[in-house]
């Protein structure tokens, strides 16, 4: 696991079921190159992870934007954050001194910077009663926040009358899943807070021929209010070539929405 001090006090008091996010970068490429880093990541770092009880799934993939500085990204689906609080997650910890596969034994934070994100599941909308991720090819992850002039129950009612079933028209579509940030952390450094958006929605597609620009014309076509979400929020969007899965490749299947959330 990312080298992150869950006994900071930020991270205490953090439940639920959710999403670890972690992306990384190589700072110091004379010592360790890309190779060696994934093998490390998917012989170590996520066996080591589907072996705790509250992990039961995740994945590694890569930008397809070759420029984007966090070029490599892993997402864990977490069943409770709790978990990290616990005797068996500590342990578990307290037994990962030594990696074997990075230079000498090293330190992994030594070598690479973290981007360590922790979002708590919203909603799931999916075609079908069916577990998708064994199909996801391509990840389009938007991340965005809230102008001061948007209301997050205006937002909702957009997101998911005309959002939604938008992306599900969308050629290779499977599942769509929102998070709200919790904490975000530096794994280097000093641990400072980072400024990461607080909403994220992981689209996957059993396709990696996904045209940005053409999903957001297409719903600025069937939307008029689209136009008027834009306004009020910053977002991105990136597209993600999935590498690797882990464990029961499940990833929030059938999670859907809250009862006391649905309309």
């Amino acid at each position: 696991m990312p080298d992150v001090d869950f006994d900071d006090a930020r991270l205490q008091g953090m439940k639920g079921p959710g999403l670890l996010w972690v992306a990384s970068k190589i700072k110091k490429p004379d010592l360790l190159d890309w190779t060696t880093f994934l093998k490390w990541y998917d012989e170590e770092v996520f066996p080591q992870a589907i072996d705790m009880s509250m992990v039961p799934s995740g994945l590694r993939s890569t930008a397809r934007d070759q420029s984007n500085e966090w070029w490599n990204l892993c997402l864990s689906p977490v069943t409770d954050f709790a978990y990290f609080q616990t005797d068996e997650f500590q342990q578990a910890m307290a037994d990962d001194n030594k990696n074997k596969l990075l230079p000498a034994g090293g330190k992994y934070h030594d070598l690479v910077d973290f981007d360590c994100r922790f979002y708590n599941i919203q909603s799931t909308f999916e075609h079908g009663n069916q577990t998708t991720l064994e199909s996801t090819k391509c990840l389009m992850v938007s991340q965005w926040d809230f102008r001061a002039d948007m209301e997050e129950s205006e937002f909702d009612g957009w997101y998911y009358s005309q959002h939604l079933p938008m992306m599900g028209g969308v050629p290779g579509f499977l599942r769509s899943s929102r998070y709200k940030l919790d904490h975000g952390l530096w794994t280097s450094g000093d641990g400072a807070e980072l400024p990461c958006p607080d909403w994220v929605e992981v689209n996957e597609f059993d396709t990696m021929d996904i045209d940005v620009y053409y999903i957001l014309e297409a719903a600025a076509k069937q939307s008029e209010q689209m136009h008027d979400i834009m306004a009020k929020t910053t977002f991105s969007i990136d597209v993600y070539r999935v590498e690797k899965l882990f464990g029961d490749k499940t990833f929030f299947h059938g999670f859907g929405r809250p009862s006391s959330e649905a309309e």
